[in-house]
């Protein structure tokens, strides 16, 4: 063979072939191939044998032996060749559904409880990584004494074997998580989502309510800064981007509602401004409705504003009634939202808390697709004027272009009926989406410890069939059912019916057909023998039982599960009929409970308390200011220097300032009821929550809060004077 051609065995793609041309300095013979075995990673098959799987012939097997079908009909109706029917009819197979002499480390049913595993720690958000679940395939082979060719230094499965394992079982990938915090997946539980829809089932029934009057109104988020797309970009570069207007922008709030039949009501943005503009709506959709906030968040004032531009849209009328679904928010619950919606026939129901990411149809199907479009949106603004930032004037048309690709009818209506809202589906969510809140779940302290099932174990029962109960505690079905003569004798109960462990290796074997067992399993095959006394050992009985896969993977990998409940701090909050007579009780007990009391004696004869004892001494005009929290009737603040400086030129005369503090002083002055600043009343929720002080004008006498003052007004002193007052 000439030098440097290789021979027709070195295209062998199992092999990595080193040839060498030529061993100049070496004693050996030249030309001598050397031969380096891997596995074959990306392996195509070329033949389609084995394809009908281990059911149909388990299935084909089973029909011709009970004689209702012959070889060749059951090789027509499941597909199996009779070749094969007639070996495993013989007993010739020993590992049904596997071909050549290549075995997997673990076997069906193992691999099967690992599947399962996988996805109810992903049901329950606590998610196994790639390392995760190598390393526990690794321990289950070592716990059952499998020979296997892991890493025993790493302790873990190869990443071959973990490909091989996503191949066979394609119901298993690795997915990015989104980060879900603990109070949605705590909050989302069956009693609360119950609740909601019986509110719910109530006030449709009452109300003769259609898809077309049933609303759902939600708040999100724009930013100036987007997020760009994908872009095309050179191989192997580490750090690609893209042009943006800031590191970080300002945020622009919009209110959506959306009804059951596709129809939406004009949005409403909200800016972080002091002063509104018509500007800022320039290219907004049409109706757009505008309001501006200290934050660019929606406060309570702006939901009543939006609620009457809703009322005004949506024409709601005593004797066609409108749903109105929100979220748990604090604004949508003011006194003032629920008794303007109880007077223009407006029922509002508030969701569960912390459950919106599953039952509100605007987060579900219309904000997602709104913010990709915005994002687009963005990119393609920032292409076309270089050089240029986004601003908040230019935000209205960005989002209108958006919304008008997002904001369509069959969004809405799939977003509905994701949620069982409408069509009305309370069965929407099942046992795997309440998973999450079962981590904190506790046990019913009515009924006896012993007679208990973990939530895990019977959602675990559910999926793999009828199993056997763990030593200690019966099954669901028996605790049940009243005890009958043969449970209540336990010679009867031995004698006529084999222990619990044979009979779940039987309802196995029947299922999954005869599998030969590799070293340290349980035989499948067993348990179709008649019971011997050995198995009818107690401590026989508990070995096999413990080596099932379920029970083994759950002593190396327990679920989570809170060891102490949590000590709650305030009322827990829930779906509520916030229209209905018992919540504005509630509203107002709390209302009264919560009023600030008056002060205003307490902080007197603290200060008279103080100053008494130093009567003779003589104070200087600081010394002499009260310290900390003004009372109401003392009408004053803490003098800002720079402010009295710089703007005491622009103060009427002392003549009109003494006559304004007389005037204050009289009993005409009344106390304050609202603020002329921001607008809010005295002693409403709001202002409750704000926990202002209040300051009075020395020369017209109209209240402001603390905060509002040093905005509409200025201060000279221990007085202040609004803007109206001054030159």
């Amino acid at each position: 063979m000439p030098m440097g051609v290789l021979p027709p065995w070195a295209s062998c793609p199992n092999l990595f072939v080193l040839y060498i041309a030529s061993f100049k300095y070496l004693n050996v013979r030249p030309n001598l191939p050397c031969f380096i075995y891997r596995m074959v990673r990306h392996y195509k098959r070329k033949t389609r044998r084995g394809d009908y799987g281990v059911d149909n012939i388990n299935s084909a097997v089973a029909k011709v032996r009970s004689g209702e079908m012959s070889k060749r009909k059951a090789e027509v109706v499941c597909g199996v060749p009779r070749k094969t029917l007639t070996r495993h009819l013989q007993g010739l197979v020993k590992c049904p559904g596997t071909l050549g002499r290549f075995k997997t480390v673990l076997n069906v049913e193992f691999e099967k409880a690992l599947t399962e595993h996988a996805v109810h720690l992903q049901q329950m958000l606590f998610g196994l990584t790639t390392a995760d679940f190598r390393k526990l395939a690794f321990d289950v082979a070592e716990k059952l004494n499998i020979e296997h060719p892991f890493n025993k230094e790493n302790k873990k499965a190869g990443r071959d074997w973990l490909s091989g394992f996503l191949n066979r079982h394609p119901e298993l990938a690795v997915r990015h998580p989104e980060p879900t915090s603990m109070s949605r997946a705590v909050g989302f539980n069956k009693p609360s989502v119950d609740k909601f829809f019986n509110i719910l089932k109530a006030e449709l029934q009452k109300n003769n309510v259609t898809a077309d009057r049933l609303w759902n109104a939600d708040e999100t988020g724009l930013t100036v800064v987007h997020r760009p797309g994908k872009i095309m970009a050179k191989s192997g570069v580490k750090q690609v981007g893209k042009i943006t207007s800031a590191e970080r922008g300002e945020t622009v709030t919009v209110m959506c509602a959306v009804n059951g039949a596709g129809a939406y009501v004009p949005p409403l943005m909200i800016f972080k401004r002091r002063r509104m503009t018509e500007l800022l709506l320039k290219g907004s959709p049409p109706g757009t409705i505008c309001a501006v906030t200290d934050n660019g968040w929606i406060d309570g004032s702006v939901f009543l504003k939006w609620l009457k531009h809703f009322v005004l849209h949506v024409k709601p009328s005593a004797e066609n009634k409108v749903i109105l679904v929100v979220d748990g928010h604090a604004t949508h619950k003011s006194l003032a939202a629920i008794e303007y919606a109880r007077d223009n026939s407006v029922i509002m129901i508030s969701l569960p808390p912390h459950s919106t990411h599953h039952m509100q149809p605007l987060d579900k199907t219309i904000f997602g697709p709104l913010k990709t479009a915005y994002n687009a949106a963005c990119d393609k603004w920032m292409v076309s004027h270089p050089g240029r930032r986004i601003s908040t004037y230019d935000q209205a048309e960005l989002f209108c272009e958006a919304y008008l690709k997002a904001a369509s009818m069959r969004n809405a209506i799939s977003g509905f009926a994701s949620c069982g809202l409408w069509p009305f589906n309370p069965d929407i969510f099942q046992d795997m989406h309440f998973a999450p809140s079962m981590i904190t779940d506790e046990p019913n302290p009515a009924v006896p410890q012993s007679t208990q099932l973990s939530v895990a174990e019977a959602n675990t029962s559910r999926a793999e069939g009828s199993m056997t109960p763990q030593s200690g505690q019966p099954s669901a079905i028996a605790a049940d059912q009243p005890m009958t003569p043969q449970a209540q004798d336990p010679t009867m109960q031995q004698s006529s019916q084999p222990s619990g462990s044979g009979g779940d290796q039987c309802e196995t074997s029947r299922a999954e057909g005869s599998m030969t067992p590799q070293s340290g399993q349980p035989s499948a095959i067993e348990a179709d023998q008649p019971m011997t006394q050995q198995a009818q050992d107690p401590t026989m009985q508990q070995s096999s039982h413990s080596r099932l896969p379920r029970n083994v993977i759950a002593d190396i990998s327990p679920l989570p599960k809170a060891e102490k409940s949590r000590a709650r701090k305030r009322r827990v909050e829930s779906a509520e009929l916030l229209t209905g007579s018992p919540y504005k009780t509630m509203l107002l007990n709390k209302m009264c409970k919560t009023t600030k009391p008056d002060k205003t004696p307490k902080m007197q004869t603290k200060s008279k308390t103080k100053l008494e004892p130093k009567k003779k001494k003589k104070l200087t005009c600081r010394q002499d200011k009260p310290r900390g929290r003004r009372p109401k009737q003392q009408g004053s603040t803490k003098v800002d220097k720079k402010k009295s400086a710089n703007s005491s030129h622009m103060l009427k005369s002392p003549k009109n300032g003494a006559a304004a503090r007389e005037k204050k002083n009289s009993a005409d002055v009344k106390s304050p009821s609202k603020c002329n600043g921001c607008g809010i009343f005295e002693n409403s929720t709001q202002d409750l929550q704000m926990n202002r002080g209040w300051i009075a004008c020395e020369s017209c006498g109209l209240w402001f809060h603390d905060s509002c003052g040093e905005e509409y007004g200025v201060f000279d002193d221990d007085y202040f004077y609004c803007i109206s007052c001054v030159d």
